[in-house]
């Protein structure tokens, strides 16, 4: 059984979803992986968090962060002990894997940059050690608020945001297929 092909297809449908939604609003996709600089500011105003964020960072770095456009792999894990256990494979990882999911010449990961208080992330020793890490960057109380290129999510996943935008599909499987050897998963 060969998950890639169901990767594949998930991906192509979507694709195709997606534009059909954009056409029938007079719209088209974009791949950006980098966003205008004159791009709106303008925050979802329904949604608090979002509006908490952009008075808590300030006009310089909500336009870094509004620019900023990638594809986000989360890979799914048992518990915490299995979530940190991944997370520490991907560290020493960080480099080769920005370079592979790089199409901007490193200004999406240079915008990106502004909004992490580490350029890596710590890997962690144990659930304790996770938690001070948590409480020392203000991510204890939401998981969200973690902005690492690595990062274990609310959802039971660990979270992979090195990838720029690409309309390739193929691309992004060959992506999740290294990513899975590296968490051990596959």
């Amino acid at each position: 059984h060969d998950y890639r092909w169901e990767i594949l297809r998930d991906l192509q449908l979507g694709s195709k979803r997606g534009e059909e939604v954009a056409a029938s609003l007079g719209l088209e996709l974009k791949t950006w992986e980098v966003g205008p600089t004159n791009m709106t500011l303008a925050i979802y105003p329904h949604d608090e968090r979002y509006q908490a964020i952009a008075q808590r960072i300030g006009p310089i770095q909500l336009l870094a962060a509004c620019r900023v456009m990638g594809v986000h792999l989360h890979l799914g894990v048992g518990d915490l002990d299995e979530a940190i256990a991944v997370h520490n494979r991907f560290v020493s990882h960080i480099d080769d894997l920005c370079s592979m999911g790089d199409h901007s010449q490193g200004e999406r990961l240079q915008l990106y940059a502004m909004m992490q208080l580490r350029p890596k992330p710590s890997v962690y020793a144990s659930k304790e050690d996770f938690y001070r890490v948590a409480c020392e960057e203000g991510f204890d109380e939401n998981p969200r608020n973690c902005w690492h290129l690595v990062r274990i999510s609310r959802h039971g996943t660990v979270e992979l945001r090195m990838f720029g935008m690409t309309p390739n599909n193929i691309k992004i499987t060959g992506w999740v297929s290294h990513c899975l050897g590296i968490a051990q998963l596959a």
